[in-house]
C-alpha cells in the first residue's frame, strides 16, 4: 500500500511569484480539489497494486469534467530516459503552453528548470510514485499565469513491471488582466 507520507523532492526551489514546494507521494492538503480528485481516481485503480494500468482507466467516462486539465507523458526507456507529449488537455492550451503530442518535455525548458524536472521524473518514474509541485511554470505559459498545480501519476501498460507513462493533472492561478 502507497503511503500517504510526502517524501520531499531533490530539488531546489526556484525564485518567482509564487513560492516554489514538491514532493512526493499524496499531494498536501491545501492543493486544488481537482488534484484530489484526480489522485483518489488514481488510487480506487491502482487498488493493491504499486501503480495503476493504463487499461484500467477510463477518464473520459469516469472522470469527464477533469479532462480538460489532464494530459500524458510517455516514457521512453532509453538512457537518458525521454519523457514526450502523448495528450495535452485544453486548460494547457488555454495557458499558452506550445508544446506538441511527441514533444520531449524537457525541450520546453532549459537549464536549471529542466533539470530539475527530469530528475524528479525519473525518481517517480524509478520510486513508481505520484509527483507534486507548485509554484511558478517551469515551461512557459501565458503572461497571466501566475502559478500552477500539478501532480504526475504513474501508470504501467499492459501491467508492465515498469512505469511507461504519466497520467498528469494541471490547475493553473492566474494573474489579474
Amino acid at each position: 500500500m502507497q503511503s500517504s507520507a510526502n517524501i520531499p523532492s531533490l530539488t531546489t526551489p526556484q525564485t518567482g511569484a509564487e513560492p516554489d514546494r514538491a514532493g512526493f507521494g499524496a499531494p498536501p492538503a491545501d492543493y486544488a480539489q481537482k488534484i484530489h480528485t484526480i489522485y483518489d481516481y488514481w488510487l480506487a485503480k491502482k487498488g493493491t497494486a504499486r501503480v495503476a494500468d493504463r487499461k484500467d482507466l477510463d477518464p473520459i467516462i469516469e472522470i469527464p469534467k477533469l479532462l480538460s486539465g489532464v494530459w500524458l507523458v510517455d516514457i521512453i526507456h532509453t538512457q537518458p530516459r525521454r519523457f514526450t507529449y502523448r495528450l495535452i488537455g485544453s486548460d494547457l492550451t488555454r495557458a499558452g503552453v506550445d508544446s506538441k503530442v511527441g514533444d520531449d518535455i524537457d525541450s520546453r525548458t532549459s537549464g536549471e528548470d529542466a533539470h530539475a524536472t527530469i530528475m524528479d521524473l525519473n525518481r517517480a518514474c524509478e520510486e513508481q510514485v505520484p509527483y507534486w509541485r507548485s509554484g511558478t511554470p517551469r515551461i512557459v505559459h501565458d503572461r497571466f499565469v501566475k502559478g500552477l498545480e500539478v501532480i504526475f501519476l504513474p501508470l504501467t501498460v499492459d501491467r508492465s513491471p515498469e512505469v511507461k507513462m504519466f497520467m498528469n493533472m494541471t490547475v493553473f492561478r492566474w494573474r489579474s488582466q
